[in-house]
């Protein structure tokens, strides 16, 4: 029988044999100390912590935004938590034109009592949002979730970048691979230095000089499919519906690089098309030349716009999208990552961006965005009409309690207000008096700007002009709510209430209120006894 240890090709062989088996045993020791394998694809390292919840005020929760929820009670309306980033929180309109504003209104108006929770963080991504998530179904016990939200896929990896200029995708893949060993995880956390804070503030995220590579797009998509998949796992293990919703994006908004780039390479040949009548023609063939740019689709498809080719422009705009080498949007391959999510989940699915296209058309452009992302409210309530839509679709929604109330917008009402010029013209169709419509739209704007003790200041003056006006009492609370007076502002909501509005989320903003109020009076009588 030959001795292995006498020949020397074999004694490599042992000793990767011998080193594999240190290896393993190494990786059994770590076991204790190191820490849990973290499941995300890309784990940002010293990733903020974010928390959808903020603290109590006044004996009533409140979301880290500022927005108050009622204490849940049995008998009490159906509660919809609705997560994603600024795009759903209603960055540029008021709360109450926001998605989950007109969700709330839309269904209250059908006499169906609900209640929503507006869970949009700006600037967060799919894992904060899933810890958004976790942290809503263990404090807020929702009836239903439901999550917009995929602009910022991009942002959190171009900051890193930012911080790690040596950071690679294949790297990132490798290190993915050896967080199964608890050994590599425990010499990670002992050896590897977190990332310094980038301090954002004053800064543009289109300023930084990291950008997305191709071979990003897949790692950052793959791990904002695996977060949505989580998201209905965790639903689901608690019961909860969960609807996941493909993110709208404004086609028409330009691509990074100046469009005087683009036309300064091709001046000479698009002043010579333009005289020869051939300029489609030139931009035809220069994307033909450079399918990967983006400029030369999207002007190419602004010129398709002008002569009505919407459908051919679609196409050129969607490309330019996928192509833009500023992460400022989702791109349309991500929408399909939602809806495998939503299928491997077993989750619902609505597209957004499809349902919009119904309604506006084939190009979603400037009469749809503030921005490339954030919805003017009459596009905020398309978004909500085609959850309720669905919602019934699939009778994920409770049964009417009270008649339905139709009625139009009322322009004094704060929560209608969308556009100054529309608010002033519904103001002049009433025939409100000048003075009166002056302090409620100065009123409107002021609290649109954040500038709540102006606001208040506007109202007050509008009702020592018309103090029968039930809907100004609710606009005077919505302001001092703003600004912190709380008590102030149950007052207002009171009177509103008593002159015979209706608003079935402030009765139980109320009732809480009222019940905390109560329970802190019990609290104190003890110690006051003694």
């Amino acid at each position: 029988m030959v001795d292995l240890r006498r020949r020397p090709r074999s004694r490599p062989l042992l000793a990767l044999l011998v080193a594999l088996g240190f290896l393993l045993l190494a990786d059994q020791w770590a076991q204790r100390w190191g820490p849990p394998m973290n499941p995300e694809l890309m784990a940002y390292r010293n990733q903020q912590q974010a928390w959808l919840l903020g603290p109590e005020h006044s004996g009533l929760q409140t979301t880290r935004m500022g927005d108050l929820i009622p204490p849940r009670r049995a008998g009490g309306p159906f509660r919809v938590l609705l997560l994603g980033s600024s795009a759903l929180r209603g960055n540029g309109v008021v709360p109450f034109q926001s998605i989950p504003g007109h969700l709330q209104r839309l269904l209250n108006q059908e006499g169906i009592a609900v209640e929503t929770i507006n869970g949009g963080v700006p600037g967060s991504d799919s894992a904060q949002q899933l810890r958004f998530l976790l942290e809503g179904l263990e404090r807020l016990d929702p009836d239903l979730v439901v999550h917009y939200g995929g602009n910022n896929e991009f942002f959190r990896l171009l900051i890193y970048k930012h911080q790690n200029p040596h950071w690679t995708a294949s790297a990132e893949r490798a290190r993915s691979v050896l967080q199964n060993l608890a050994l590599y995880r425990w010499l990670a956390s002992v050896f590897q230095r977190p990332s310094p804070r980038l301090d954002m503030a004053g800064q543009e995220i289109s300023d930084l000089p990291s950008t997305i590579a191709q071979e990003d797009i897949p790692l950052v998509e793959a791990r904002y499919e695996q977060n949505l998949v989580r998201m209905g796992e965790a639903c689901r293990a608690r019961g909860v519906p969960l609807v996941l919703c493909s993110v709208a994006v404004n086609e028409v908004f330009p691509p990074k690089d100046p469009v005087r780039r683009f036309i300064s390479d091709l001046e000479a040949e698009f002043q010579a098309a333009g005289q020869e009548g051939r300029l489609l023609e030139v931009l035809e063939e220069s994307c033909r030349r450079n399918p990967d740019q983006a400029w030369g689709h999207y002007v190419l498809g602004q010129w398709l716009l002008r002569e009505g080719r919407g459908q051919e422009a679609a196409i050129h705009l969607s490309r330019a999208v996928e192509l833009d080498p500023l992460p400022i949007r989702a791109l349309p391959s991500q929408n399909l990552r939602v809806q495998q999510a939503a299928a491997a989940s077993g989750t619902f699915f609505l597209d957004v961006a499809a349902e919009l296209r119904r309604e506006y058309g084939p190009v979603l452009g400037t009469e749809v965005f503030l921005s490339h992302c954030h919805l003017l409210p009459r596009a905020n309530r398309s978004v909500a009409l085609a959850l309720v839509g669905l919602l019934k679709d699939q009778g994920l929604l409770p049964e009417p309690t009270a008649p339905s109330r139709a009625g139009g917008e009322d322009p004094l009402d704060l929560e209608a207000f969308g556009d100054p010029g529309e608010c002033a013209a519904g103001l002049a169709g009433l025939k409100v008096e000048k003075d009166l419509a002056d302090s409620v739209l100065q009123g409107h704007q002021a609290f649109l700007r954040s500038e709540s003790d102006q606001a208040v200041g506007h109202y007050r003056r509008a009702l020592a002009l018309s103090p029968e006006r039930a809907v100004l009492w609710r606009n005077l609370g919505h302001a001092l709510a703003q600004a912190g007076r709380l008590d102030e502002a149950m007052q207002g909501w009171r009177e509103f209430l008593r002159r015979g509005g209706e608003d079935p989320h402030l009765v139980e903003l109320l009732a809480g209120w009222q019940g905390a109020c109560v329970q802190q009076r019990r609290s104190r009588e003890p110690v006051e006894k003694r």
